[in-house]
């Protein structure tokens, strides 16, 4: 059926499309702004509402819904991901960490420890 299951108003949405946005942190140039992939852009997102505390209207969902922790493949050591015995998946986790250093080295970081 088409029934409304749920309604969200935009204003209580954090997201990123593919259109111009503006750069909610003044230490990340527009250059890169705004040839980040959206997800980026929404990763980014995520840290300026964090980096206004509790005056955001998304604080309380940063303890609430947000994970303190992973255990995710690109989370896991060499050790750990070697034991997996299945290339295709440390394929994948090798390039998502280069990829993850690369935007990192590029907003001006050192490499993580990733």
């Amino acid at each position: 059926t088409s029934d409304l299951l749920i309604s969200i108003p935009l204003t209580s949405l954090i997201r990123s499309t593919e259109d111009a946005e503006p750069n909610p942190l003044p230490s990340v140039s527009d250059a890169f702004w705004k040839e980040a992939h959206y997800t980026t852009r929404l990763a980014l997102k995520l840290l300026a509402e964090q980096k206004t505390g509790p005056q955001s209207p998304f604080w309380g969902y940063f303890s609430a819904v947000l994970p303190t922790a992973y255990s995710t493949p690109f989370f896991w050591t060499e050790e750990r991901l070697e034991a997996l015995q299945y290339p295709p998946t440390a394929d994948a986790v090798q390039q998502q960490r280069a990829e993850w250093r690369a935007i990192h080295r590029k907003l001006g970081g050192t490499s993580p420890a990733f």
